[in-house]
């Protein structure tokens, strides 16, 4: 099942002890991706542009790259492990962790989600019926994922103006998003609560509103990057906000990772108002915001999509996955695909170490294997090179696992690896504080 694997593994460990590991790792997170996925698609999503997202992003693993699409459209052609084979070896990787001393609980939700699909489908079960069992779980048919229809891109004017564009929120993320904007605005406005934020943003061109209303009454397009929806909603429609500023003809873009629910209702009251709406959650960090790299997934209206796309290529690329609300469903499954990979590689790189095997072996180990996934890469890169994996407080981290098991619920589809993950998060951050970051929670597994 693991191809490519490196030897360069200490011979004091059995490799039966190692192959259970890698086994463990993809196990998980193949699982968790079919049922993250299961519930994009049960949300309206379709399942090329939610590989596109989940690729472009730490979200990816060697599963969503190179196995998972041609899995979908091409099963007989997969060389599919067994679903006994899997069980075997998280249930090897359970005992060694007993042995060890080092937990390995999102392993044994994996085991007893095998066992389902091995009763279910016999000893000679593969992968395929395992995409059939999550599926089922969700309510949609095995054949879902290949035949969901992809939203119509609408026609896009490329002779727009430069717009005068408006941006709120000066944050980390926001301040690069900033200045990315500056360079396809005629002219940025922009606002802060910390005025040493805006002061930057003036150095480098921009002009400071004296408040949210009047940038929104200078400016043809209003984006907005801030903590949750709720911040969203209290300054385009609270008490001091834009509301005032706002005319018809205007467009928002929410730059925000917020709740689709939330945006769905902030379009709908903009609409009446004239104003159009766009929720653009961005995959990346600010380095990619800087660089042009950035990946923006939108959802909105046709037309509202249409006004901003010009825009939204300029800062970076972006993805349309269709009606309001969609692209913070896309963000929302790109995250926990992220996160719970993250916390798989924890696991797994706890247990490794127990046993002798350092974390950049264990990466020599998984490369060009089905055990692969970007966040032990970049596990391994922060700890190579002394530098956060991300610069996100333990509090964010966890409200976009909330949301999306709040979404699963709303569409009715189950998320066992996801919620565990979710629970684990929850507990941590009642230790180490919600303002910790989130290399933090690694702390806890002795990393």
């Amino acid at each position: 099942m693991l191809h490519g694997s490196s030897q360069r593994v200490s011979a004091a460990v059995d490799a039966e002890d190692r192959k259970a590991i890698a086994a463990s790792m993809f196990s998980l997170s193949s699982l968790m991706t079919l049922e993250v996925i299961a519930m994009g698609h049960k949300a309206g999503l379709a399942l090329s542009p939610m590989l596109e997202a989940i690729n472009g992003s730490s979200g990816r693993s060697h599963f969503t790259e190179h196995r998972l699409a041609g899995f979908v459209n091409q099963p007989a052609a997969y060389e599919a492990p067994r679903l006994a084979e899997l069980l075997d070896g998280v249930r090897h990787a359970i005992q060694l962790s007993k042995r060890q001393g080092s937990p390995l609980p999102l392993a044994s939700v994996a085991s007893a989600i095998l066992a389902v699909g091995v009763s279910s489908f016999g000893k000679d079960g593969s992968l395929g019926e395992l995409l059939e069992l999550t599926a089922s779980m969700a309510g949609i048919g095995k054949d879902a994922y290949g035949r969901s229809s992809q939203p119509v891109l609408p026609e896009i004017n490329g002779s727009a103006q430069k717009p005068k564009i408006g941006y709120i929120g000066l944050g980390a993320m926001g301040s690069a998003l900033a200045r990315r904007a500056r360079a396809a605005a005629d002219q940025l406005f922009v606002f802060d609560v910390v005025q040493e934020r805006m002061e930057e943003q003036v150095r480098g061109g921009a002009t400071a509103a004296i408040d949210m209303a009047s940038l929104a009454r200078e400016s043809d397009v209003i984006m907005l990057c801030v903590p949750t929806s709720a911040h969203v909603k209290q300054i385009l429609l609270g008490e001091g906000g834009m509301l005032k500023g706002l005319s018809p003809g205007k467009v928002v873009i929410d730059q925000t990772t917020g709740s689709p629910s939330d945006a769905r209702e902030l379009c709908q009251t903009l609409h009446q108002m004239g104003v159009g709406f766009v929720d653009a959650p961005v995959a990346g960090g600010p380095g990619s915001a800087d660089n042009g790299t950035l990946l923006a997934l939108c959802g909105g209206s046709a037309d509202d999509y249409s006004r901003v796309y010009g825009l939204l290529q300029t800062m970076g690329r972006s993805i349309y996955f269709g009606q309001t609300g969609s692209g913070q469903t896309a963000k929302l499954v790109k995250n926990a695909t992220g996160a719970c990979n993250r916390f798989i590689c924890y696991e797994s790189i706890a247990l490794a170490q127990r046993m002798g095997i350092d974390l950049q072996t264990l990466l020599e180990q998984t490369k060009g294997s089905d055990a692969w996934t970007a966040a032990i890469q970049r596990i391994a890169d922060a700890q190579r090179t002394g530098t956060p994996t991300a610069v996100i407080t333990s509090e964010l981290f966890y409200k976009d696992l909330r949301l999306v098991s709040e979404l699963a619920v709303s569409v009715g589809a189950p998320m066992f690896i996801a919620n565990a993950v979710r629970n684990r998060v929850e507990a941590l951050i009642k230790e180490i504080g919600p303002e910790s970051n989130i290399d933090e929670l690694g702390r806890a597994y002795g990393l």
